[in-house]
């Protein structure tokens, strides 16, 4: 997170309000110059499964995810950006799928939705392009195979 106190918040509910409740939320503070820190710190008091880290020396997009995943404790790892909302059953559909498939899935990926932030409509739904990839079709996604 980096100077992001308009949206982290949106951010946060997104995750807070999952199907899947068996999750961490690890926040990396990238040195952010603005109240990045103070509202997400306020949220902590309310919820036990957000947690804080600091980046005193701004690291950029790769360090902070490298910071969450030196400080994870789960089982499985999904990056979120600051500026990201996830659909009410992001998490129960990938760990539905990591769960049924345990020895076939290395790394997921969903197809990203855009929405306009004033009205919340759909401007751009960019849909993974497979057609030259080989992959297997599984349930509603597919595996791509190597």
């Amino acid at each position: 997170v980096y100077n992001r106190e308009e949206k982290v918040l949106r951010a946060i509910r997104s995750i807070q309000q999952q199907s899947f409740a068996d999750w961490e939320l690890i926040l990396i503070d990238d040195a952010s110059t603005d109240s990045t820190k103070q509202v997400i710190e306020a949220e902590i008091v309310k919820d036990p499964r957000l947690k804080l880290v600091d980046n005193i020396n701004g690291k950029g997009p790769s360090g902070g995810r490298n910071t969450g995943l030196d400080n994870s404790t789960g089982k499985y790892i999904a990056y979120q950006d600051s500026d990201d909302e996830w659909a009410p059953h992001h998490l129960q559909t990938m760990v539905t799928y990591l769960e049924k498939y345990p020895n076939e899935i290395d790394l997921m990926s969903a197809n990203p939705l855009r929405k306009n932030e004033g009205d919340g409509s759909v401007f751009n739904y960019d849909e993974l392009d497979l057609e030259a990839v080989p992959s297997i079709k599984m349930d509603d996604g597919y595996l791509i195979k190597n």
